[in-house]
């Protein structure tokens, strides 16, 4: 009975540490490949536009950020991209990506603030 109990033990023992040798391995696999993934940002993006990229969308908008990241990966592998990305072109592209149109605010002396739009329509 306790040579029983002894080897379903040691059998537990062996897959608890496969698990985590395995947890051990993703995690590697995940740091080199995040690594890989900002070394490809950084030569693809100039600095403050890795920044803007890395803090703003990252952790704001991230599906926008993974959109924006597959679209520079397609861009680089193909061979499209003549020079590193400013950061107004990154703005340009989550504006684009995000369906954010241009807004031109107005401002008159003793008048509420108004976009242009609605500028344009008044004057109709």
């Amino acid at each position: 009975m306790s040579d029983e109990l002894e080897r379903l033990r040691h059998e537990r023992m062996v897959k608890m540490l496969k698990r985590i040798e395995q947890q051990k391995k993703e995690e590697e696999l995940k740091k080199t490949k995040e690594n890989k993934t900002d070394q490809l940002l950084q030569t693809l993006m100039m600095p403050d536009a890795y920044q803007y990229y890395s803090q703003e969308l990252v952790t704001q908008r991230p599906l926008v950020a993974k959109r924006i990241f597959e679209i520079l990966q397609y861009l680089a592998s193909t061979e499209n991209i003549q020079s590193k990305i400013t950061k107004e072109e990154m703005i340009w592209i989550d504006r684009r990506i995000s369906g954010i149109g241009p807004s031109i605010k107005i401002k008159r002396s003793g008048k509420e603030v108004t976009d242009i739009s609605s500028e344009l329509k008044k004057k109709k």
